[in-house]
């Protein structure tokens, strides 16, 4: 089974290779690349700076303060908890290391908070605050020049199929017309499902055998797009087809309680959408349709309105085509109404299908449920497109933060190819990331029609 390529072992990749770097930018973002680099000024930042602010302030020294030593203690474990969850986040592809500093801070220091509070262990507030602060500067201002100072580049074995990642652009790519070890530059990376001569192989295995890291052309070709290919069903990291049932099992469960409280929450929300749709165009204010979900298996997913009524219904005597053109959405969408422009924009349509989440029919995060005509449609146009199924569907989405909106059969095979890779890639983490840039779309409204 080819290896999973961590994002960041791509952004890092020149420091791996056997060439120094060049030009001082690259020797910059060659040092503050290494993981030593960064958890030696994460540790300065989050502890020693903290100490010596706190000592020149009330010249108590560490020793005499049991206060400051637990206040200390309790930050090298919220730096220990956020570098690692921001690690994680951080691997997967499009992702800007710097905008995820804080998040990942913010939720690791919170957490650690709560726990110094809840056993009511004495600390100081002022101390872990001003840690959190200089932890969030020092490493924002090292993955923003890290990212400044160079791009990665990359060795490409001119063998296989080896054009589609040679146009992609977040790399310097460097081709390699023959096995030539003094061209070499940064780790290698090759089709390994191309054939092969066997100066090719042993030139491959030497690299290997000399250090130097040696990527699979698929892999990467995945690390920096987001998608698996829809042509061949990739395994994950635990060598089969099946995303992670534990976690799975886990999610499931959280959903629900999540769904239950937040609708506890909103229903004053819920009213007042209802009320506003009903005043704006003629019809229910809960727009019913059948979607294909978990599974395979159909269920009615619940949306607010935001058509006007039959809008999306055929007319007598149409055909499938126009079935499936009437159930895809387009671009100034004639169709919807002035509330559900605002709606669409902001997902506030979304809300009632938390009740579909609660009958664990859905998940908060997971591939868009299409409407079972269009799903029809897709299995006959694409390969594997039942696949997609592997997972509970969700209300948000790998492929809706990473894409947006799609209106042609081309759009859905590169979506699907995004759902692939969220279902190979299924973990708490990558749940994590889509969390965070839904956020981003509800306030950017990109991807809503």
């Amino acid at each position: 089974m080819d290896g999973m390529v961590d994002f960041n072992d791509l952004v890092n990749a020149e420091i791996a290779g056997s060439e120094r770097p060049r030009t001082f930018g690259q020797f910059a973002a060659a040092l503050l690349g290494r993981m030593r680099t960064q958890i030696t000024l994460g540790l300065i930042a989050a502890i020693l700076a903290p100490a010596a602010l706190y000592w020149s302030v009330s010249g108590q020294p560490f020793h005499q303060s049991i206060q400051l030593q637990n206040t200390l203690v309790g930050s090298f474990f919220a730096f220990g908890l956020g570098y690692y969850a921001f690690r994680k986040v951080t691997g997967f592809p499009g992702v800007r290391a710097a905008t995820n500093v804080f998040p990942a801070f913010v939720a690791s220091y919170s957490a650690i908070a709560l726990f110094l509070f809840a056993l009511r262990i004495d600390y100081n507030r002022l101390v872990i605050l001003s840690s959190f602060l200089i932890t969030v500067a020092t490493l924002y201002t090292v993955f923003a020049l890290a990212r400044w100072a160079t791009r990665p580049q990359l060795t490409l074995a001119k063998v296989g199929n080896y054009t589609a990642l040679a146009r992609l652009k977040p790399v310097r790519w460097l081709l390699l017309e023959a096995p030539d070890v003094s061209k070499l530059r940064g780790p290698l990376v090759v089709d390994l499902r191309a054939v092969l001569t066997p100066e090719w192989e042993k030139f491959i295995a030497d690299c290997a055998l000399e250090g130097r890291l040696v990527f699979s052309a698929k892999e990467v070709t995945e690390s920096i797009t987001g998608r698996v290919s829809v042509q061949h069903l990739s395994e994950n990291s635990f060598g089969t087809l099946t995303p992670n049932t534990i976690y799975g099992a886990a999610k499931r469960h959280m959903d629900a309680l999540a769904a239950f409280l937040v609708l506890l929450a909103t229903a004053p929300v819920f009213l007042a959408v209802a009320i506003w749709i009903r005043a704006d165009s003629r019809g229910p204010a809960v727009f019913r349709q059948k979607r294909m979900g978990f599974r395979g298996r159909v269920f009615t997913c619940y949306k607010f309105r935001t058509m006007y009524v039959n809008s999306s219904a055929p007319a007598p005597g149409d055909g499938k085509d126009d079935v499936r053109d009437k159930a895809v959405t387009k671009s100034n969408d004639p169709r919807i109404t002035r509330a559900g422009r605002i709606l669409r924009k902001t997902r506030l349509d979304e809300l009632p299908q938390l009740f579909n989440v609660l009958m664990g029919q859905m998940s908060w995060i997971g591939p868009r449920p299409e409407a079972k005509v269009l799903s029809d449609w897709y299995e006959q146009e694409i390969p594997f497109y039942r696949y997609r199924h592997v997972v509970r569907p969700g209300i948000t989405g790998w492929a809706q933060v990473c894409q947006g909106h799609v209106a042609s059969i081309e759009d859905v095979q590169k979506k699907l190819e995004f759902d692939f890779y969220y279902a190979k890639h299924f973990s708490v983490w990558l749940d994590i990331l889509v969390a965070l840039k839904t956020v981003g779309v509800m306030f950017s409204g990109r991807g809503a029609k």
